[in-house]
């Protein structure tokens, strides 16, 4: 038997959706990327403890900055990736089906 093949009504809205994911993770990873960059910049400064002068470094305090630097990256990534996915439906939940 053959099957016809039912085209996903959706594609185009979820296409749309992709893409502006896409960008949106994109765009906001391009801003963050110079706040990020003084913040790795601070991490090493605090790891090594040169800045000016070389003296006894802070791991803890370098820790902070690091972590810091991956949430500026992470958050437009996982923002963006979120809006592309689009709402999430509870399992079980037929939209379409009939009574």
């Amino acid at each position: 038997m053959i099957v016809p093949r039912v085209e996903n009504v959706d594609a185009p809205h979820n296409d749309r959706r992709r893409r502006l994911g896409r960008v949106i993770a994109i765009t906001g990873v391009l801003v963050m990327v110079v706040p990020a960059g003084w913040c790795v910049l601070c991490a090493y400064w605090s790891f090594t403890g040169c800045f000016m002068t070389c003296g006894p470094g802070d791991p803890l305090v370098g820790t902070f900055w690091g972590g810091v630097a991956v949430v500026l990256l992470g958050a437009p990534v996982l923002g963006g990736r979120m809006i592309a996915r689009g709402p999430r439906r509870p399992r079980g939940s037929d939209e379409g089906a009939s009574p």
